[in-house]
């Protein structure tokens, strides 16, 4: 298991959050250019290639597109049936295609970001089926292989207290009945807690175990749980999983008792929407109303989410990641189609990374000041860090030094929309 991106460590935390990426399939061949820089128009097969998923809806809505087209598309904005219907057509019509692995892979990071972890086996199962020589997968398979579906028992809208700050949010849980405050990450793909968080909830830890590891070869041992439920205001999830790590990890390591808990991804996405006010009162379930000037701006990148960004009249991709609350950060992509903004105002720079198992130094490039519209919102990202090393399919990364200038914020996995007031 590796985790994919390294954080910045601020100078007020001991570490900055990594992500936690177990499975993410990368469909082959992706690219993070722009297709066709002489300006010709991009084929289908080249927007999907390189995961531009905002212009391969437009651009299939333009034309008759095949299955596998519609289908990553339905996928990446959580139109699920849509998407499972497109599919699992392609599979069971030529299951031995290339199409049908790369339908199979989409289909597993749809299940493992809604906490489907049967319907994800089955997948897996279906890929070694394909493909036997893959024991880093089989070996995931056989981890995840008795575990259950997640599902949702009551979604209610209702109002709890968080707390929330440039530095990220933790908000109120009941897990199995026990309260816990717990970080808020949908930059993290499955719930986490560690070893004595899980005992103090009377949570059964698996036998099976799995390594982690992170991109400077650093590795660690997981296990998993399973909470019988999970509340989270007036909405009940049940048979959530939890990844189980060591208390010696960070962040589990810097985190009182009753605190050593992330919230990924499949426990807020069923949630449908949440909506905080700069003083801490969150709304869980929140749904916004279509009106003018709302426009889909979410979209699902393999598993974890991105929301598009305007610089410069430019529309940017960046993964959206309340957990990281070390500051939004710019990667190589950006450095590449903003060549002289970067070459004339970068300053050379060392900051440290901060990961599972160490830290290291990277060479960056600081720009004083940038603006961006963020979900109909001017925010000021001062100074810039720029990681011209850093390579991604993405712009860069939102963190919460951005998303916390506003006093409103919005996001909605139902209508895919962030909207900052």
């Amino acid at each position: 298991m590796k985790m994919i991106r390294r954080f910045l460590s601020p100078a007020s935390l001991s570490i900055g959050f990594p992500w936690l990426c177990l499975f993410l399939f990368v469909i082959s061949n992706a690219r993070g250019h722009p297709p066709n820089p002489n300006g010709s128009e991009p084929t289908l097969k080249e927007l999907y290639e390189g995961h531009h998923w905002f212009a391969l809806r437009e651009a299939i809505g333009r034309t008759k597109a095949q299955s596998l087209y519609r289908g990553a598309v339905a996928s990446a904005f959580n139109e699920t049936r849509e998407a499972e219907k497109d599919l699992t057509g392609i599979i069971h019509s030529a299951p031995k295609s290339e199409e049908a692995d790369q339908a199979r892979y989409i289909l597993a990071n749809l299940y493992q970001r809604l906490g489907k972890y049967r319907s994800l086996v089955r997948q897996w199962d279906e890929m070694l089926n394909a493909k036997p020589d893959q024991p880093y997968l089989r070996s995931l398979r056989d981890f995840f292989a008795l575990l259950p579906d997640q599902s949702i028992s009551h979604l209610k809208s209702s109002t709890v207290r968080a707390e929330i700050s440039a530095g990220g949010i933790t908000i109120p849980a009941l897990i199995n009945g026990r309260a816990v405050n717990y970080i808020l990450d949908t930059g993290f793909t499955t719930p986490t807690i560690s070893e004595s968080e899980a005992r103090m909830l009377g949570l059964l830890i698996q036998d099976a175990r799995a390594k982690g590891g992170d991109p400077s070869s650093g590795q660690f041992e997981m296990r998993a749980a399973v909470a019988a439920t999970v509340a989270i205001g007036r909405s009940e999830l049940r048979n959530v999983v939890f990844l189980v790590v060591s208390d010696s990890q960070p962040p589990m390591n810097i985190l009182p008792p009753g605190k050593r808990g992330i919230l990924g991804l499949p426990a807020i996405v069923p949630l449908r929407g949440i909506r905080w006010h700069k003083d801490g009162n969150m709304t869980i379930g929140y749904h916004l109303n279509k009106h003018e000037g709302d426009r889909q701006n979410i979209c699902f990148d393999n598993i974890l989410p991105v929301t598009r960004m305007r610089f410069q009249n430019i529309d940017l991709d960046f993964i959206l990641d309340t957990g990281n609350g070390s500051g939004t950060q710019l990667w190589s992509r950006f450095a590449r189609e903003f060549t002289s903004l970067v070459g004339e105002q970068g300053v050379k720079a060392k900051k440290r990374w901060s990961e599972f198992q160490g830290s290291q130094e990277r060479d960056a490039l600081i720009l004083p000041e940038l603006t961006f519209h963020v979900g109909g919102f001017d925010a000021v990202l001062r100074p810039a860090n720029v990681f011209p090393e850093e390579n991604s399919l993405q712009h860069g990364c939102l963190g919460m030094d951005l998303l916390f200038q506003a006093k409103i914020v919005t996001i909605d996995f139902q209508s895919m929309i962030l909207k900052l007031e």
